[in-house]
């Protein structure tokens, strides 16, 4: 075993353009460093309880590159050169990331089993911990943006299922998808655009079962503000409710997870930007 402070290797298969824990490279942060070989932060998610530590392999090896031209460096006279990976209409094998969980008491390395997730740009996945350490969740969203799923693994196994399966006619805009779990991973709040307008519906996340949809009306959701999970309060950003109002303006709400008891808290007409503090209690509203 390692002394404290050594460090210890959990991996020993990487090389050049299949790297653990690092996202896809961004070539603004290339030209920004100076180098082709840029400082990222490391992408691992420790479990609460920090014996598991899950991460992804980003496979670029054989993804043809694009080159940049940094034509002043500010540190040699000659220009600077810098390939990179930037997925084009005409590649259909793009870069992926498999997800691999490392148990760190026992030095294990085990591979999710499920299809590496698609990188359509730069950066990588995130997972987020349920069920006291021992399951994680995922998001993957399929090249198109017709077909995005919510997916659960189990840590020390790596067995993976479906929690929800989101599936368009035309675009699915992952830029105004909001999901959230809570209640220890075993609920998710989860946004889609069944009926027309994007609007929070809750699941079962163990069962993965839609308990019921929280918002609905001509009118969207923008946000997640705060979940009080003892008072089973959702707390969000909406726009477009307010009649005779900017539909662009945003504005605070808070419902009941059963859909229950829709309440504006910021009335003024403008467009309002929240933090709440982390017990809840408060909110900082700025307009």
């Amino acid at each position: 075993n390692p002394k404290p402070g050594e460090p210890m290797p959990l991996s020993r298969d990487g090389e050049r353009h299949y790297d653990y824990a690092t996202p896809l490279p961004n070539p603004m942060m290339m030209l920004q460093q100076g180098k082709e070989d840029i400082v990222q932060t490391p992408a691992v998610f420790w479990s609460p309880d920090s014996t598991n530590v899950p991460t992804y392999v980003m496979d670029q090896r054989n993804f043809p590159r694009l080159t940049m031209t940094l034509s002043n460096p500010k540190d040699q006279f000659r220009p600077k050169y810098f390939s990179y990976a930037y997925p084009l209409p005409v590649d259909f094998d793009l870069p992926t990331s498999k997800l691999v969980v490392f148990d760190i008491p026992k030095r294990k390395q085990t591979f999710v089993a499920a299809r590496p997730l698609v990188q359509l740009y730069y950066g990588g996945p995130r997972v987020d911990w349920a069920a006291e350490s021992k399951r994680v969740m995922y998001r993957e969203i399929e090249r198109g943006y017709a077909h995005v799923r919510l997916r659960d693994v189990d840590a020390a196994s790596g067995v993976s299922r479906d929690i929800i399966n989101e599936t368009g006619g035309g675009l699915i805009s992952t830029s105004v998808l909001v999901t959230r779990p809570f209640n220890g991973g075993r609920e998710v709040v989860w946004s889609a655009e069944r009926d027309g307008w994007n609007h929070f519906y809750l699941y079962d996340a163990e069962k993965a079962v839609l308990k019921n949809q929280i918002t609905k009306g001509e009118w969207i959701i923008r946000s997640i503000d705060h979940i009080d999970e003892a008072n089973r309060v959702l707390y969000f950003s909406g726009a477009g409710r307010e009649a005779g109002r900017d539909p662009y303006l945003r504005h605070a709400y808070k419902v009941n997870l059963d859909g229950t008891g829709l309440t504006l808290l910021t009335p003024e007409d403008a467009d309002h930007t929240v933090s709440f503090s982390p017990d809840g209690r408060y909110f900082v509203d700025a307009y």
